[in-house]
This record gives C-alpha cells, sequence and structure tokens, in this order.
C-alpha cells in the first residue's frame, strides 16, 4: 500500500453527494465523498467538521455526535489514502422530524480533519435534513470518520 506524506488540502479535494442510501425505518442518512483532484496523493486521518446551512445562511443548531449510530459506523479512525482522482467517504445520519421541523438545510459544508477551510455541497432535492427543535431525537446528526469505502463509513 502507497503511504502519502501530505495531508489532504481543501484546494485538493471535491465534495459531492454519495447518493441514495437503504435506510432503517425514519432514518435520514447522507452519504458524502470528497475526491482528490489533485496530481498528487495525500491523505485524512479522523472526523470531519460537519455543518448544516439553511437558505439564510445560517448553521442549523444540531447535536453534532462524532461517532456511530444504526447507520453510521462507530469504528475508530484509520488513516484513509487517496492517490490522484480517488475518493475518501463520510456518512452522516439522523433521525427524522416527527414534530415540526423548524429549520431546513440547503447545504452541507465539511471541514476535512486538520483543516480550517471547507467544502460545501447542495442538498436540494437531496435526503432532508432538517432542525426538528431542541430535545427531539431527530436533532442529533451523527457522523463517520473519513473511510476509505462506504461500507467502512456505514453501520449497515
Amino acid at each position: 500500500m502507497v503511504h502519502y506524506t501530505s495531508r489532504c488540502a481543501v484546494s485538493q479535494l471535491t465534495l459531492a453527494w454519495g447518493g441514495p442510501t437503504s435506510e432503517a425505518t425514519g432514518q435520514h442518512t447522507l452519504p458524502l465523498v470528497l475526491t482528490n483532484t489533485s496530481r498528487t496523493g495525500c491523505h485524512l486521518f479522523g472526523y470531519p467538521g460537519i455543518s448544516l446551512i439553511d437558505a439564510n445562511g445560517r448553521i442549523l443548531p444540531l447535536q453534532y455526535v462524532w461517532g456511530g449510530d444504526q447507520m453510521v459506523t462507530s469504528s475508530p479512525p484509520v488513516m484513509v489514502e487517496i492517490a490522484p482522482a480517488a475518493s475518501a467517504y463520510i456518512v452522516t445520519n439522523k433521525y427524522r422530524c416527527d414534530t415540526s421541523d423548524y429549520m431546513h438545510a440547503i447545504k452541507a459544508r465539511v471541514i476535512p480533519p486538520d483543516d480550517t477551510a471547507f467544502l460545501q455541497v447542495s442538498l436540494v432535492n437531496n435526503v432532508p435534513m432538517d432542525y426538528c427543535g431542541q430535545g427531539d431525537p431527530g436533532s442529533i446528526l451523527h457522523i463517520s470518520p473519513v473511510e476509505p469505502s462506504f461500507q467502512a463509513a456505514s453501520a449497515y
């Protein structure tokens, strides 16, 4: 296996929605793909920073949890080597809003581990990611570490 010496910078990466998933009842799973668009391999290790943003540019006041649930892996982070044109994966998940949804996310922002700059992807026409209100189980977002595959990032 190749070991890249440099950490992936935001300038080397693009962020995309990972497509629909087969979810457990009541779950809203958001898979994300980080692709290395540079000519140099790099690595990532750890949990990303994630924010869900509404149409007014406000960060949804979710409880962000770095760790597993029924759709997100509980495995500890591993070093993910990303060759040019290769990808790494993140899975986030929250329970649906059963009472009402107060804020609707239209974008997801991701800060790669050990970085301060972010990448952004639209959530329009995507899985609903909403803030349900304080104390509602649907207001907790679980986040996987960066992983080498969707299977590794998910718990299903």
